[in-house]
Formats: structure tokens, sequence, C-alpha cells
């Protein structure tokens, strides 16, 4: 279900599945059971998932800040090809980062 919906974007980017995919891991479950009892284990499990999914978000608001920075060093230094380049790549994962904030709270 989850790799339909990214496939289905024909304006997605490779790069930019994979960290959609990797951040929505565990988000919907395909079989629409909800109310499912879960095992210690499977807690567990959802912990860590749910735990390595906030840490990978975090670093990509990281990247982000950085791309966007090195943009304004580009537009600083008068060098607007590799500032075109460097702002494209940060609104790229931030259009990225908000697609995946607004299915994590559907």
């Amino acid at each position: 279900m989850l790799i339909e919906v990214i496939e289905s974007s024909a304006s997605v980017s490779p790069m930019t599945a994979d960290v959609a995919g990797a951040l929505q891991v565990g988000f919907a479950n395909d079989e629409g059971q909800d109310e499912e009892i879960l095992s210690a284990q499977e807690r567990a499990f959802a912990r860590s998932l749910s735990s390595l999914r906030n840490r990978l978000r975090d670093l990509l608001f990281v990247k982000h800040s950085a791309l966007f920075f090195t943009g304004h060093a580009h537009f600083n230094l008068k060098q607007e090809e590799e500032e075109t380049k460097a702002y494209s790549k940060a609104e790229q994962l931030r259009q990225t980062l908000l697609q995946v904030c607004l299915y994590s709270h559907l």
C-alpha cells in the first residue's frame, strides 16, 4: 500500500520516495486491524521504529538547513548556478518532509 502511494506520484524523485518510505514505515497497518493487541516484543519494536523515524526526521531537518545555508553562502558569493542548485535541493527535501509529516498525522 505504501509503495503504491509513493510510486503513483510521478513527480517524486527516487531519493524522495526512499526518504518518504523510510519515514512512513509502521504508520499504516496494511490489513486495517488498528485494534490488534500487540505483544511485548511488537511494542518494543514499535518504540524502536518510532525512535529511529524521529532521528531520521531530525537529521533530514539538519540536512535541509545545511543545504539552505549553502544556498545563502552562494548567494553572498554571487554564484547563481550553485545557489540555485542548493536552494532547489533544500526545497525538494523540505517538500518531502512536509509530505511525510502530513501522512503521519492522518
